[in-house]
Formats: structure tokens, sequence, C-alpha cells
């Protein structure tokens, strides 16, 4: 089809004013112009011999619009709908381009086996407001990704305020009881089986902790996947989207009085099913890949463990382990969009130029930061170098600097 446009405006381009190739351009593409509008336009020779050569080359007349392209979108549709889903959600990276085509031509097989979750989470305010943004709301009234589920890592997780057992020095974020994951994904009406796309907005940063929980918890690591880009860049790529409140309710009927329109409300599900009999549908599992501060403690004490700190500016400002190393996050994303993960050359090379034989399934790996959120950035880099990743070789120290800098016995390197 995009050759027969360019044949058809190479035929008439004017080479003073463009006006025809301009006409036959718009006119192919899909948009209705009247004959007059032509002629008036072109004059009655170029006119006629723009309509004789459009329908000689595709059948076109001025009340129909081109079938070039509804072909190129049907060609597109039956490519894509003969592969099936989970070969083309085969890798961890997803691009925008790729999502976009997805849903616009296999909504309704993607939908049902794909949930796109909402990981946008800020640390610091808005550069351009000095305000923190809220990603709740911004959730709330879009635009989202089609169906999707807004997930708070500060909510699905072990809190101080609902587990204060569990979680005696109110350390942030931390991860959660396998009941209470199980709990969250029941409500939102997320099934084992289903791909996890992880998506952000601009200027959210980490989305990586997301696919991380999601992967810690026992989900089928093949079908947890992070969009390049944010939901902007998904958007300028012709992805369609919702936007406006959402209702109450977006999960399982019997979950239907833990949301506030479309949100979790995560203390409402704690009273209300937590501490029932039944079990979960989804099943998930203890976390894993986490370690406390005494395994950290053995790393700095020399036991052969490498130490990877993936803060940015906090590493010498707040000081850091003895012996760990510095592996910047921001380094880890692309210097052009925070939400693309940097190329595979850049990713060795940060470990390289550290002495990390990333490769060495032997050589034990603990990452820190400063709460267990940027961390997840080194993981998902491990990962997607290709390390032999097991439950005994790679952790997340989850309290990170949170713990580690409160600590007064435990060792550290401070700032000046």
């Amino acid at each position: 089809s995009l050759g027969a446009e360019l044949t058809l405006n190479d035929a008439l381009e004017d080479p003073v004013t463009c006006t025809p190739a301009y006409f036959v351009a718009v006119h192919v593409r899909g948009f209705e112009k009247s004959s007059a509008c032509m002629m008036m336009q072109l004059g009655w020779t170029k006119a006629a011999l723009t309509l004789f050569l459009m329908r000689r080359c595709g059948g076109f007349s001025p009340r129909r619009t081109t079938r070039f392209n509804k072909e190129a979108r049907l060609a597109t549709k039956r490519k894509l709908s003969a592969v099936p889903l989970s070969e083309q959600l085969k890798d961890t990276l997803v691009s925008v381009k790729q999502c976009a085509d997805m849903v616009n031509e296999q909504r309704e097989e993607m939908l049902s086996s794909v949930v796109f979750i909402d990981g946008s989470w800020y640390h610091k305010p808005d550069p351009t407001t000095n305000k923190m943004r809220n990603p709740a709301e911004e959730f709330k009234v879009g635009p989202r990704m089609p169906q999707s589920k807004y997930l708070d890592i500060d909510a699905i997780a072990c809190s101080n305020d609902l587990f204060p057992e569990l979680n005696p020095k109110d350390l942030p974020h931390m991860m959660p009881p396998e009941r209470w994951f199980a709990l969250a994904m029941d409500a939102y009406g997320i099934s084992n089986e289903q791909h996890i796309i992880v998506y952000a907005r601009r200027g959210a940063l980490f989305a990586p902790r997301v696919w991380f929980l999601f992967l810690s918890m026992g989900h089928d690591p093949n079908k947890i996947h992070v969009m390049q880009g944010s939901i902007e860049d998904y958007i300028e790529q012709g992805g369609p989207v919702e936007e406006g409140w959402l209702p109450e309710a977006i999960g399982q009927t019997e979950y239907a009085k833990c949301f506030d329109s479309g949100i979790l409300n995560v203390t409402q599900l704690h009273i209300e099913h937590y501490h029932e009999s039944t079990t979960p549908q989804y099943i998930a599992r203890e976390a894993t890949h986490i370690c406390g501060k005494e395994a950290v403690r053995q790393a700095v004490e020399g036991d052969g463990t490498v130490i990877l700190d993936t803060r940015s500016s906090g590493y010498k400002k707040y000081g850091h382990m003895p012996g760990s190393l510095h592996l910047p996050y921001t380094k880890i994303a692309s210097e052009g969009n925070a939400l693309v993960v940097n190329s595979e050359s850049a990713l060795k090379e940060l470990f390289v130029t550290r002495n990390v034989d990333y490769l060495d399934a032997n050589q034990k790996i603990i990452l820190s930061c400063g709460s267990g959120v940027s961390v997840c950035h080194g993981f998902l880099a491990l990962k997607l170098l290709g390390r032999e990743i097991t439950e005994e070789n790679t952790f997340i120290y989850d309290a990170s600097w949170a713990e580690w800098g409160q600590e007064d016995d435990l060792p550290k390197i401070l700032p000046g």
C-alpha cells in the first residue's frame, strides 16, 4: 500500500506547490474529499488524472476511503493473530509499540490473558511543581492502559500499620506475607496463568520494583514483563487508553467493599478477608531472593559475597557498607528515557568495570539501595544479562540502608 501511495505522489507531484501530491496522499490515507474540492485545488486536467490513477491503483472513488490502509491493518491483524500471545510475550522487556499493536489488533484475547499493572511510584517531588505527585489519583482519572490495575508498593507490603509484629521497625515497602499478596491478586482478579505487564508514567522511575514483587512472590517469571517507555510513549505509538473516573470496584465482586473508586483499600481488605479461613485462589509463596541484615553482615566480614549498592547520590551522601560496589540504578536506565533499560553492552560494562563476574552462578551477589526499590533495577539487569539466578546466589536486601543506616552496631563507611 505504501508503494502505491508513493507512485501516486510521484505521478502527480507539482514541483512548484506540491498541492496535487498532498491531496492524493490525504485521499489515499482515507480522508473524504469531494471531487469538486479536488478539482478546485488541482484543476480539471490534474483532477481527472488523479481520479483515473486512484481507480487504476486501488479502486478509489471520491466517496470511498482507501482500501490500502484497511488491507494493511487487516494484514497486520492476521499476522499478529497467527502468533500466540505467549510467543509475542516471550521476553521480559516489551516495547510500547508491541503493546500498542497487541491491544489494537488482539484486544479481546490480550485483555483476557494479559493484565497491565500501573506501577507508578514517586520518591521525590515533581521538579516542575516541587510537589509530590499522587499516582493513585492520576490512575483514577487516566489515561490508563485498558483494564489496568494500580499497585501501590507501599500498600501491597508488610507495613507496620497492618503487620506490626512482622515489621516492628516500621521499615518502608517491605515484601508482603504470601497470603497478603495472594488476597490482593484475588481482589484484582489476577490469576497465576495471566501475563503481567508493568508500566508507569513519565516521571516515575521504578517499574522494575513491581516486576520483582511478582517474581519474588512466585508468579511465573516467563509471564512478568516491563514495558519499555511510559504510558505517554505508548499513546504516541497509537495505543488505546481509558480515561475518566473508575467504577467503585474493578476486581472480583466479593471484594467490592475493598475498593474506593477503583483503588484497592488495603485496610478494608485486611479487615474483611485476611483472617478468614478460606484459601486464596491465587497461589503465592513466601518472598524469595530476599535476605536480611545478618547475611549482609557476613558479606561485609568477607565471606566472598559481592555487595552492589544501586543508590545514586545517596551512596556518597549518606554512607555505605564497607566493601560494597556502587552501581547506580540511573546507569541501568537509558539516558534518554528513565523507563527504558539501557543496552546490553552498556549493562555488561557496568559489571565488567566493577570486576563482577555476573555469569558465575557460584558467585553470591547481594543488592542493596536506600529502601529496597531501586535495587530491583540491578536484579533485572542481572537477569537480562543471562545470569543463572537461583534462590541461593542472588538476593535483595529488603530493608537496605533504611535499616542498615540506623543500626549503630552495623559497620558503615560514612561521608567525610
